[in-house]
């Protein structure tokens, strides 16, 4: 351990990992005397402040020069790298050549040679293919200075990333705090924080309650890696699809889900530490599923960490580090007893030691039996209450395999029993809502059960519930599984109608939340404050459906579970989660079947069909047509036929029968409008409940808003373009309360698509652009570059400069970073180009090169095409050129690399004139070579030349730049004709300026 000096500078784990340019695994790797032993040196010192491990720059410094130095060796041979250089070596080069970006036959090479340097410093080695390492060592082409010049890259990379460690300050879904209460672990915390500094994943088992995720919060804390954590509570969702989606949802941006192909490249990105608390069999459909997601995205990161807590051991996952959790000793049992003891001590003390022996070292037994204690007046009055319980033998929590009565279900059982009637059926709310309840929402008596305040005092008293801080001052409350388990189970068991009613008053709480969701925040500006409350209370929804499909004959409790699915529509759209909403859709819709509600049924079946559609899921569609079937054969209502013609519609579509598509949409129509006019006559009638007969109105009116789209869309298909647009436009006139945010941009894009056809180009301007601000409002930015790709094109077409100041640098900034992974995704260094998808994204990422470029915005276009380029196409031609490629995939590439070039010289011509207030000549000059090298599908169909003549002419004001002389001059280009294309700016006395190609 080093003394601290007044001079000496103190630094963080990361700091001073970016400080000597490692990975923060190797500082701590550096740390141990696992790595003395290894090297033959000695361990780097630190120092310890307020429980803090914090490394002074001057043993920084002089511990790199131990290791730039001589290594010993004891019988004259060179010594072997220690594991842990090896394995940052690994890290940094990503497990490939440094050089030419092979992952074959890499090997770990001296830059400057081991003869000569007699030294394994970490930045003397680099790793290299077989290749690349014979032209070093034999053939002495690839000089010292190269390679020197290539780790330097590597190590700046390395700090880079350490830099976006750093600046993260927040988790990006953040874990528990610690608890002031923790005890004991004296082993099992140091080998924890050890695996996490030494970035292994890592899988901590043991019963439920013995300690296993406050050890974990602990570690996390102490380990100071810095890393973002992403807290996924796998027991609030049923499957290990939500379980999935969960993680989607926290990786997000902008309030859309990580796209699922994107998961592992995002992780690697962040380095994220992942942890799935809480695991167990009986929490999943399949666990076999989990486990090979699981194992299949351990596989496909390099950097991410994972941590499973689970009580028992997944034997398919295979991890780093297998830690299991046992019971704590007597005297950090003592402790902890004595953790909890009460303000005022027990009128007859005793030694408790009968009650520690009979907790034997579980944690959350040991906090009950403080509970039970302080009640009692004393640990063995405690003791004695809980065996009246009438235990015949005390079973050990650490057993794999509990029997019916362990010491924690006694002490629950004990502190169960003592509850109130009103506290009780509380715990039982509370029990069957896994993400918890807003305390204020509690203390406001919001299920109606009476005395509110006293009964979350008492069951904190008995340490039933927890509060989880949310924000500000805002908390949750919550209760740990293993109470969860007990209070639900031992209320169905002995109080099934009590436990009933108060389900039936949890259920009609949140379908009044949702009702007030949709009725008072039908506005398109507060559909993402809704999206985020929806993901609040996303696992009590998903709960409340489980827990109706295993009672349908409770019929209301159905009807509220269908009715909160119902509307979960938006957020599965929102977020990007058509997968997951469509299985949700799909059990809603067999529960609304089973309990012969046909009306949500089928509203259900239609949601079902729109989702798995979004989610290209074939078999769900297919499971969404069963369920249509059975249901047409048992009604012949109205809105249920017209729901089922619009599913059969959505299918037909997808299969290109636009026909039929339009014939099943015509009939749908007709179905709704009847509805609409029976609804609006029941309405006028009653007109004391005109509340809830305009919620029904404005349902019928969306859903005719529904069917007219999709009409529109088969008459669009069939290039009939005039209907198509007054389908649209009908359809916008329908657009109802909470879907107008989500629906009203798509409607108006598709409008503008029409009017395009029609050769209304400044009208579909105005509508892309209006519907690229609703997008960017909402969060959709999957659409939005899609609209302000269109609207690129659109402007080539106008032929006349067209305002734009109402397009924010913020749309177009958010257009492209969604664009950007959009092109990562169909441009994937791991799979072969999809044709059909490439040339979409050609023509979008064209079409919004063209929107800032003729915005003068093209200063965005910069970075995103140089960080596209070296990052994403320039190892995919790597791979073609190694043969590792087909040689059809060049030309989606070189299609994509005249987009890209075009965009980056549009940058440069931007900051040229920013700098010097005219345009480059030298820029005009490139744009013409790579217009003119092209091929003429680029300047055909992708529409560069027009492109060009409209950047020159409008933006840069520019004379002689028309297409169509562009398009002559090109025509000479490549008849090898030489041509000579006159360009000068509108009122330059100086003349004209030739230029030349």
């Amino acid at each position: 351990m080093v003394k601290e000096t007044d001079e000496e500078e103190l630094l963080s784990p990361l700091a001073a990992a970016h400080y000597l340019g490692v990975t923060s695994e190797l500082l701590f790797q550096y740390t141990k005397k696992s790595f003395a032993k290894s090297s033959g040196l000695r361990a780097l010192d630190t120092v310890e402040r307020s429980g803090s491990t914090l490394f002074s720059t001057y043993e920084l410094n002089a511990f790199d020069a131990l290791l730039a130095g001589q290594w010993p060796s004891a019988d004259g041979r060179r010594p072997t790298i220690p594991k842990a250089i090896l394995d940052h070596l690994r890290a940094e080069s990503h497990n490939q050549c440094a050089r030419c970006g092979s992952g074959i036959g890499v090997d770990t090479a001296h830059i400057e040679p081991w003869a000569e340097s007699q030294s394994h410093h970490h930045a003397n080695l680099i790793r290299l293919c077989s290749a690349c390492h014979r032209e070093h060592d034999a053939q002495n082409s690839l000089p010292t200075d190269e390679l020197r010049a290539l780790k330097v890259a590597l190590v700046e990379r390395t700090r880079t990333n350490l830099s976006m460690r750093m600046r993260a300050t927040t988790p990006t879904n953040g874990r528990p705090r610690p608890t002031p209460h923790f005890v004991g672990r004296k082993s099992e915390l140091p080998m924890l924080i050890d695996a996490l500094r030494s970035g292994r994943s890592t899988m901590i088992t043991g019963v439920g309650g013995i300690g296993k995720t406050e050890l974990l919060v602990q570690a996390l804390h102490a380990a100071e890696t810095a890393r973002p954590v992403i807290w996924i509570s796998v027991e609030l969702y049923r499957s290990s699809t939500d379980v999935f989606a969960a993680l989607r949802t926290a990786l997000g941006s902008g309030g859309v889900a990580c796209p699922e192909v994107d998961v592992a490249a995002r992780l690697d990105a962040q380095q994220a530490c992942v942890v799935f608390d809480g695991v167990e069999r009986a929490a999943f459909d399949n666990i076999d599923t989990f486990e090979d997601a699981l194992n299949a995205l351990y596989g496909a990161t390099s950097y991410a960490q994972f941590v499973v807590t689970s009580q028992v051991a997944l034997h398919g996952f295979v991890v780093d580090t297998r830690l299991r959790i046992g019971r704590l000793d007597g005297p950090a049992s003592r402790e902890l007893l004595e953790r909890f003891q009460a303000v005022e001590p027990a009128p007859r003390p005793d030694d408790g030691t009968s009650l520690v022996s009979f907790c034997e070292g579980h944690a959350l037994t040991l906090r009950l039996a403080a509970a039970l204690r302080d009640h009692y007046g004393g640990a063995d009055q405690a003791l004695r209450a809980i065996r009246a319980k009438g235990v015949a033998a005390i079973s050990l929590p650490a057993r794999k395999v509990q029997s019916s009565r362990t010491s924690l279900e006694l002490c629950l059982q004990a502190a169960y029993d003592a509850l109130s009637d009103n506290a009780r059926q509380l715990l039982w709310a509370l029990s069957e809502a896994p993400a918890g309840i807003f305390t204020h929402y509690l203390e406001g008596d919001w299920l109606d059960l009476g005395e509110p305040d006293e009964s979350l005092a008492e069951l904190r008293r008995w340490h039933l519930v927890e509060f989880a801080l949310v924000r500000g001052s805002v908390t949750r409350t919550q209760v740990l599984s293993p109470i969860r388990a007990f209070a639900a189970e031992t209320a169905r068991r002995n109080d099934r109608s009590s436990y009933n009613a108060v389900i039936d008053r949890l259920a009609h709480a949140f379908q009044m939340m949702i009702a007030v969701f949709e009725l008072n925040y039908d506005d398109p500006n507060e559909t993402p404050y809704v999206v985020a409350r929806y993901e609040e209370e996303l696992p009590n929804y998903l709960r409340l459906l489980e827990l109706a499909q295993a009672n349908r004959a409770n019929t209301e409790l159905g009807l509220a579970a269908v009715s909160i699915v119902r509307a979960m529509m938006r957020y599965f759209f929102v977020r990007r989660l058509p997968e997951q909403g469509a299985r949700v859709m799909h059990d809603a819709a067999e529960l609304a079947v089973a309990i012969g509600n046909a009306e949500r049924a089928s509203g259900l079946i239609l949601q079902l069909a729109a989702l798995a559609d979004r989610a290209q899921d074939v078999k769900l569609l297919q499971a969404g047509l069963v369920l249509a079937d059975e249901l047409e054969k048992q009604t012949d209502n109205i809105e249920v036929r017209a729901d089922i013609a619009m599913c059969r519609g959505i299918v037909a579509r997808d299969e290109g029968d636009q026909l039929a598509a339009e014939r099943y949409a015509r009939a749908a129509f007709e179905g709704y409008r009847s509805q609409l006019r029976a609804a609006i006559a029941e309405q006028n009638a009653n007109p004391s409940e005109k509340r809830d007969g305009k919620f029904a109105v404005d349902e019928i009116h969306n859903d005719i808003s529904h069917a007219l789209g999709l009409l529109g869309f088969a008459l669009l298909s069939q290039q009939r373009y005039e209907e198509a647009r007054r389908a649209y436009s009908h359809s916008l006139q329908h657009e109802r309360g909470a879907s107008v945010g989500v629906n009203r941009g798509q409607t108006l894009h598709q409008i503008g698509n029409c009017e395009c056809h029609l050769g209304r180009f400044k009208e579909a301007a105005k509508l892309y652009l209006e519907a690229a601000e609703i997008f960017h409002f909402v969060g959709m930015e999957e659409y939005l570059s899609n609209a302000l790709g269109e609207l690129g094109y659109a402007l080539l077409d106008i032929g006349e400069a067209y305002p734009l100041d109402a397009l924010d640098v913020e749309i177009i900034d958010a257009a492209l970073s969604d664009l950007a992974k959009d092109i990562s995704r169909v441009f994937d260094i791991d799979r072969s180009i999809d044709h059909a998808s490439a040339i979409c994204i050609i023509r979008k990422t064209f079409g919004c090169v063209a929107l800032a470029s003729l915005s003068g915005r093209g200063d965005l276009l910069g970075d995103f095409c140089m960080t596209l380029a070296n990052d994403v196409f320039l190892p995919i031609e790597q791979q073609i050129a190694r043969g590792e490629r087909d040689e059809d995939e060049r030309f989606p590439l070189s299609m994509m690399d005249v987009a890209i070039r075009l965009g980056f010289y549009a940058a440069e011509a931007e900051r040229v004139f920013a700098e010097e207030g005219d345009i480059s000549r030298d820029i005009i000059n490139e744009m013409l070579k790579t217009v003119c090298n092209a091929h003429g599908w680029a300047q055909d169909t992708m529409r560069t030349v027009d492109w060009l003549a409209a950047l020159l002419s409008r933006r840069w004001e520019l004379e002689g730049a028309r297409a169509e002389r562009l398009r002559e001059f090109i025509r000479n280009f490549d008849d090898d004709v030489v041509d000579y294309l006159d360009i000068w700016r509108r009122c330059d006395t100086r003349g004209r300026a030739e230029e030349t190609s």
